[in-house]
C-alpha cells in the first residue's frame, strides 16, 4: 500500500538522472545552455558592466637590511674605504669600493627626490580627503549623504555661531554654520600652560610622546627666562592634578607657572576666531563620520575666505523675552516663532487676572511705528502678522514646562537652521537650568534689559507687552549689528557678553600679544597672572592712587571772560606720541630710568646675563614690550577709522582708557596703567604750559576740564582768541590727536575750587551750544531772558542748618553781589580798556589785575557797595539769625558730609557760620580784602566774638574721598567724583546716588562700592606694609631688629593711624549714606577704627 500511494513523495533518483558528459560538444553551444534567459535574445556589444579585478602582488623583498640602510650615512653602511694604496690591486681595490659608495649615494637621491615629488602631490591636493575604500560611490543613498555631508564638513570653512561649555570639564558644545546648514559639535579644548624653570629637562627618549615642549616666549612684566616648557595636558588631568601645580609653585627651581588662569572658552575664541576650517592633514585621518575635534585641528580664517553671517534671510530665529518686577511677582513671558508665525505670551502674577490688550492690534501698531522709525529693510525678517496664544500663570514652574512644550512642537516641524535671541532678566546658566531643551540652539543674548519699575503700575500688562513687542522689533537690527561687531572682533556672536568693547580689546590686546611672542597675564581677578608672584608685589596697588590726581587751581575773581574746555583722547594721543615725550624739557622728573639696562660683554661672555634682572620697581621698564604691542593695536584701530571708517574701531579707541583701567578686564595689569598714566600727567604739564605761553590764565585744570581766563572783555574776542590758542596747540604733532571743545563760558566768575564757585554765565553761539549741556545742577537762579544767568554752586553752605533761612540769606547776598558787579561792569567797563598796572612777581597782585583790580571804577564801585548797602544788609540778617537760632547742633545722620571732628554730633553757632562762609566768598577778590576784613569785624561784634578767635577761622566744612576718573559706561564722560562734595548726587530710595552731569544716567553703585572697597584694602595693606623714618634724620629704617636709629633718634610711621583712621571713619560715612552694606562690613573688619560697632 505504501509502494503504491499516489501521494507519496518520490525520490529525486526517480525524477532526475546523470547524463554522461559529450565530449565533442561545440563551445558555443555550451555558451547557450549555460546563458540566463535574459540573454537568450543575443548579447549587446556595449552593455557588458565592467567588474573588478584583484591583482595580488607580493611585495618585493629587499636584500639584507635595505630599508634600514635608506636613511643610514654610506660610512655606515659600507664601512670605512680602503686606502688608496700604491700597488694596482690596492688601488681597484679601492676604486671598486668608491663604485659601491658612489651607486649607494645616487640610490639615496633618487629616493629623496622620489619622496619630494610625493609630499608635493599631497601638499597640492589638499581639498582631497582619504576616504578609504569605498565599496558604494553612489551619492543617493543614506551612506553616501552622510559621507558628503562629512566631506563637506570637512572642507568648507565654519561660521562659529557660538562655544557653550558641556558638563564635562575640557569639553565644549560647538554651533557651527556650513553654508546654510547648522551642525551641533563636540571641542576638545586642552589647558595650555607655561613652566619656567631653573633646571632644563632631560630630552625625552626616542619615540616616547610627552605633554611639554621647549619655548622661548615673553613672559610678562619682562620676567627672566631660565628655562621655559609649555605643557599641553587635557582639562580634566590638570583639574586633577592642580594641587601639585600650587605644590610646584613652592620648589625653589622653579620660578613661576603660566597662563593656568586663562578660561578654555576664551583661549577657543582667541585661536580660531569667528571663522575656521579643518586643518586638511588632520582631516586625512579623522575617521569616518566624527563629529569630536580637537583644537589643534582647525584652523583660524579671516572673514574675507568666508563672510561671516551675511545671508540673515537664511537663518531663522525664535526670539525669547522675559522681564519682571523687583520682587519677581510680576512677570512677562514672550516666545516668538518667526517660521511658524506663531507667539506665546506668558503673564505671571502672583493672581490670575487679564488685563492684556488685543495683542493682534497692537503688534500691527507698533509694527507700522517701527516701520515709520527705523525702515521697513529692519523688520523685513520678521512676519507682517502673528498668531498670539496668551496664558495667564501663577507658578514659574509650569510657564517653563509650557515654554518647553512649544520649542518641542517648533522643533518636531523641522523648520531647518535656527537660533534663539534672548532677551531675559534671567542669566544664561539659570535658563538653561529651568528649560533644557534650550541646548538644542545656539543662544544669543542681546543684554537689553527694561527698567527695573516698569511694571509698578496698575496697567503693567498693557505696558509691559508694548514694550515687548518694541524689543522684538528691534531683534533683527540688534541682531545685524552684534552680526558687524563679530566680524570686527572676529569672535562667536553667541559669546559676545555684556560689556562686548572691554571684550574686544582684550581680544585684540591677546592676539598682538601673540603674535609678538608673548605668555598672557590673563586674570578674571584684579591682579594679573604673574605666574603665582603676583601677590607678592602689592606696591603697585597701596600707592598708586595718591600719584593720580594731577589738577591745579588758582581761587581767587576773574572779571574777564573765563571759558571752560573739555580735553578728550588724552590717553590716547599720549600712547602715540610717547616716544616723543622723553624729549620734552622742564617735566623731565615725571619719567625716570626710561631706558633699559643693557648687559654688559663680561656678563655675556660669563654667561652672568641672567642675573642682571630689571628691578620690580620700575615698571616702565618691564612693560616696555608689552607698551610698544599696545601701541601697535591702537594704530591698527587708526587705520580702520581713518581708511575704512569702522565705526567699532572708534568705539574701541573711544573706551581704550576705560579698557586700560578697569579692574574687570582679563588682560589688566597696574603696572601697564601706571606707566601710561605717568606719560599722561607729563604730557598735560606740557599742554598747560603752551596755554600760558600763547597768554592764558589756568584756572582749574585736570586731565577732563581745563578753565582758562582769556582776558578779554566781550565773548566774541575771547571765542576768537581761544579758538586760535587751541588750533596753534593741536597744529604740534605731540598733541594732534587731543579733541579739545567748548563747554560753556562765565563773563564774570568768583572761584574757591571746583566744588564752590558763582558767577555770570556767557552765551556760546549756536553752533558750539549743541554738544553742551548746562552744568547747573537747580542751585544757579533764573533770570529773565533781559537778565544775565548767575550760577551758583557753593558747597561750603553744607554747614548753614535750613532753619531761620540761614542758606537762602546766604544764596541770596553772593547773587545780589554778583548781579551788582556785573551790571556795572556793562554799564562803565565794557567799552573802557583796561588800566595797566606796575608789574610785580606777588601772586596776589597778579590776582588782584586779573579780578576788579584791572577796572579801577568797578573796584570802587564794590568797596562801595560793601561798605554800604551789603554792611547794612548783613547787620540785620546775622541779627535776625541769632536771635532766632542761637546754636545749632549738627548730626551726622542729618549732615554725612560735614566734618564734625570725628564726633558724632557738632554744636555750631549759625550766625558765625554765615558770617565766615560770607567773607570767604567775598575775600577771594585780592582788590576788596580790606573792606571784607572790616565788615567781618563789625558783624563779629554783633554776636559778641573777638575778630582774634579761633572760631573765626574759616576752614572747608565737609569731608572729602574722591574717585578719580570715573568713567560714564553710556556717555562715556571721565570725571572725578568727591562723593562728599558732588553737586550731581541725589537721594533715591533711601540711599545717595550719583549721576552723570552730561547725560543723566546714574552711576552703579554696585561699582562704587567695589571701587571704595579696593580703596579701603589698598589703603589698609599700605599702612601695614609701611616703612618706618627716623624722627630727627628722616632716613629710612633699614635693619629689622634696631630699635634705635643710627643717629640715635627714634622711628615713626610714613602714615599715621590718626590719618588711616580718618579716612575710614569717610568710608564709614559714605557707606551709611549710600546704604552699602558690605564696605560697612569690611571697615568694621579691618580693625582700624576705635568704635567699631
Amino acid at each position: 500500500m505504501e509502494k503504491s500511494a499516489t501521494h507519496k513523495q518520490k525520490k529525486i533518483t526517480d525524477l532526475f538522472t546523470v547524463l554522461p558528459k559529450d565530449k565533442n560538444e561545440d563551445n558555443s553551444a555550451q555558451d547557450i545552455e549555460s546563458c540566463d534567459i535574459e540573454d537568450m535574445a543575443g548579447k549587446a556589444s556595449t552593455s557588458k558592466q565592467s567588474l573588478p579585478i584583484v591583482n595580488k602582488r607580493k611585495r618585493q623583498s629587499l636584500e639584507g637590511n635595505e630599508v634600514e640602510n635608506a636613511n643610514k650615512n654610506w660610512k655606515e653602511v659600507l664601512g670605512s674605504p680602503p686606502p688608496i694604496g700604491t700597488t694596482k690591486e690596492e688601488r681597484l681595490k679601492w676604486l671598486e669600493f668608491h663604485k659601491q659608495k658612489w651607486a649607494f649615494q645616487a640610490k639615496q637621491r633618487a629616493e629623496y627626490q622620489k619622496s619630494i615629488k610625493k609630499r608635493k602631490r599631497s601638499n597640492n591636493d589638499e581639498d582631497q580627503v582619504n576616504w578609504g575604500i569605498t565599496r558604494n560611490t553612489n551619492t543617493s543613498t543614506l551612506g553616501g549623504f552622510l559621507r558628503r555631508t562629512q566631506k563637506k564638513l570637512l572642507v568648507t570653512p565654519w561660521q562659529i555661531i557660538q562655544i557653550s561649555p558641556t558638563n564635562k570639564p575640557g569639553l565644549y558644545r560647538l554651533w557651527v554654520l556650513v553654508d546654510k546648514d547648522l551642525h551641533q559639535l563636540r571641542l576638545v579644548v586642552p589647558r595650555i600652560f607655561y613652566v619656567n624653570t631653573r633646571k632644563p629637562k632631560p630630552d625625552p627618549e626616542p619615540g616616547k610622546k610627552v605633554s611639554w615642549k621647549k619655548s622661548m616666549k615673553v613672559l610678562p612684566r619682562s620676567r627672566p627666562i631660565y628655562n621655559l616648557y609649555q605643557y599641553t595636558v587635557p582639562e580634566i588631568q590638570f583639574q586633577l592634578y592642580s594641587q601639585e601645580l600650587l605644590e610646584d609653585m613652592s620648589k625653589p627651581e622653579i620660578e613661576g607657572i603660566y597662563e593656568t588662569q586663562m578660561s578654555l572658552e576664551f583661549r577657543a575664541i582667541l585661536q580660531l576666531g569667528c571663522v575656521c576650517t579643518v586643518d586638511p592633514k588632520a582631516a586625512r585621518n579623522m575617521a569616518d563620520g566624527a563629529d569630536t575635534f580637537t583644537l589643534d585641528q582647525l584652523e583660524f580664517k579671516s572673514i574675507a575666505t568666508q563672510p561671516y553671517l551675511k545671508n540673515l534671510h537664511e537663518i531663522n530665529y525664535i526670539f525669547l523675552y522675559h522681564h519682571w518686577s523687583s520682587n519677581h511677582q510680576r512677570a512677562l513671558w514672550g516666545l516668538f516663532l518667526n517660521a511658524s508665525k506663531r507667539a506665546h505670551i506668558f503673564v505671571l502674577d502672583s493672581v490670575s487676572s487679564n488685563q492684556m490688550p488685543n495683542m493682534n492690534t497692537l503688534y500691527t501698531q507698533e509694527r507700522d511705528t517701527a516701520i515709520s522709525v527705523n525702515g521697513e529693510d529692519k523688520i523685513k525678517f520678521l512676519p507682517a502678522s502673528i498668531q498670539f496664544i496668551v496664558r495667564f500663570e501663577t507658578n514659574f514652574q509650569q510657564v517653563c514646562r509650557i515654554l518647553q512644550a512649544a520649542i518641542t512642537t517648533y522643533k518636531n516641524e523641522g523648520h531647518g537652521t535656527t537660533i534663539f535671541i534672548i532677551q531675559t532678566a534671567l542669566d544664561k546658566t539659570t535658563l538653561v537650568t529651568q528649560m533644557p531643551l534650550l541646548n538644542d540652539f545656539p543662544l544669543i543674548n542681546t543684554y537689553v534689559q527694561d527698567i527695573e519699575n516698569l511694571y509698578s503700575t496698575l496697567e503693567w500688562q498693557k505696558v509691559g507687552a508694548k514694550m515687548m513687542l518694541r524689543h522684538y522689533f528691534k531683534s533683527q537690527q540688534i541682531f545685524e549689528l552684534m552680526s558687524e561687531q563679530c566680524r570686527f572682533f572676529h569672535a562667536p556672536i553667541g559669546n559676545i557678553p555684556a560689556d562686548p568693547i572691554i571684550f574686544g580689546a582684550d581680544l585684540f590686546f591677546a592676539r598682538h600679544l601673540q603674535k609678538n611672542n608673548f605668555v598672557l597675564w590673563c586674570s578674571p581677578t584684579e591682579k594679573p597672572d604673574l605666574g603665582g608672584s603676583e601677590n607678592d608685589d602689592n606696591r603697585l596697588l597701596t600707592d598708586f592712587e595718591e600719584s593720580t590726581h594731577c589738577a591745579a587751581n588758582n581761587a581767587g575773581t576773574y572779571s574777564s571772560v573765563c571759558i571752560e574746555l573739555e580735553v578728550e583722547n588724552l590717553a590716547v594721543n599720549t600712547l602715540l606720541q610717547h616716544h616723543h615725550i622723553h624729549d620734552i624739557d622742564g617735566t623731565s622728573n615725571f619719567v625716570a630710568f626710561h631706558i633699559q639696562q643693557q648687559t654688559s660683554i663680561q656678563d655675556m661672555a660669563t654667561g652672568d646675563g641672567m642675573t642682571s634682572i630689571i628691578p620690580n620697581y620700575d615698571e616702565t621698564i618691564l612693560c616696555n614690550l608689552a607698551f610698544k604691542s599696545l601701541r601697535s593695536m591702537v594704530n591698527t584701530w587708526l587705520l580702520d577709522v581713518s581708511v575704512y571708517k569702522n565705526v567699532f574701531a572708534d568705539y574701541q579707541i573711544i573706551h581704550f582708557y576705560r579698557w586700560l583701567r578697569s579692574s574687570n578686564s582679563l588682560l589688566y595689569d597696574p603696572a601697564l596703567r601706571r606707566t601710561l598714566h605717568t606719560y599722561m600727567k607729563k604730557l598735560f604739564a606740557q599742554l598747560l604750559a603752551e596755554f600760558k605761553t600763547l597768554g592764558s590764565i589756568i584756572i582749574f585744570s585736570n586731565f577732563n576740564k581745563i578753565i582758562v581766563c582769556t582776558k578779554k572783555r566781550t565773548v566774541s574776542d575771547a571765542l576768537g582768541y581761544m579758538e586760535f590758542v587751541v588750533q596753534t596747540i593741536r597744529n604740534k604733532e605731540i598733541f594732534h590727536s587731543i579733541e579739545i571743545t567748548f563747554e560753556q563760558c562765565w563773563e564774570y566768575l568768583i572761584w574757591l575750587d571746583v566744588h564752590n564757585f558763582g558767577g555770570v554765565k556767557g552765551e556760546l553761539p549756536k553752533d558750539m551750544q549743541e554738544n553742551t549741556e548746562s552744568t547747573n545742577d537747580g542751585n544757579a537762579e533764573e533770570e529773565d531772558d533781559d537778565e544775565p544767568e548767575i550760577i551758583m554752586n557753593w558747597n561750603l553752605m553744607e554747614c548753614l542748618p535750613k532753619e531761620a533761612a540761614c542758606r537762602s540769606s546766604f544764596t541770596a547776598i553772593i547773587a545780589g553781589y554778583i548781579h551788582a558787579i556785573y551790571q556795572f561792569m556793562l554799564e562803565h567797563e565794557l567799552n573802557t580798556t583796561e588800566r595797566p598796572k606796575k608789574r610785580s612777581s606777588n601772586l596776589s597782585q597778579l590776582s588782584g589785575q586779573l579780578g576788579l583790580g584791572s577796572l579801577e571804577n568797578t573796584a570802587d564801585f564794590a568797596k562801595k557797595l560793601i561798605k554800604g548797602d551789603m554792611s547794612q544788609k548783613l547787620f540785620q540778617i546775622v541779627q535776625k539769625i541769632h536771635k532766632k537760632l542761637p546754636e545749632k547742633i549738627l548730626t551726622i545722620e542729618e549732615y554725612p558730609n560735614l566734618d564734625l571732628d570725628d564726633k558724632d554730633s557738632k554744636r555750631i553757632n549759625p550766625a558765625l557760620e554765615l558770617i565766615k562762609s560770607v567773607c570767604k566768598v567775598l575775600s577771594l577778590d585780592v582788590e576788596v580784602v580790606n573792606e571784607v576784613y572790616d565788615l567781618q569785624t563789625n558783624m563779629l561784634k554783633l554776636i559778641r566774638i573777638g575778630s582774634f578767635s579761633d572760631l573765626v577761622e574759616w576752614k572747608d566744612p565737609c569731608i572729602s574721598l574722591i574717585l578719580p576718573e570715573i568713567i560714564c559706561k553710556v556717555c562715556n564722560h571721565t570725571r572725578d567724583i568727591d562723593l562728599c562734595k558732588d553737586n550731581f548726587c541725589v537721594m533715591e530710595q533711601d540711599r545717595y546716588i550719583w549721576k552723570c552731569p552730561l547725560c543723566k544716567m546714574d552711576y552703579d553703585n554696585e561699582e562704587i562700592e567695589f571701587l571704595l572697597m579696593d580703596i579701603v584694602d589698598r589703603k589698609s595693606m599700605a599702612y601695614i606694609l609701611q616703612d618706618l623714618q627716623c624722627r630727627k634724620c628722616k632716613e629710612i629704617k633699614r635693619e629689622n631688629m634696631n630699635e634705635l636709629c643710627s643717629c640715635s633718634g627714634n622711628f615713626k610711621t610714613l602714615i599715621s593711624k590718626s590719618e588711616i583712621e580718618k579716612f575710614m571713619k569717610i568710608c564709614k560715612s559714605v557707606a551709611i549714606k549710600s546704604n552699602m552694606k558690605t564696605l560697612l562690613e569690611i571697615i568694621r573688619n579691618t580693625k582700624l577704627l576705635i568704635d567699631s560697632k
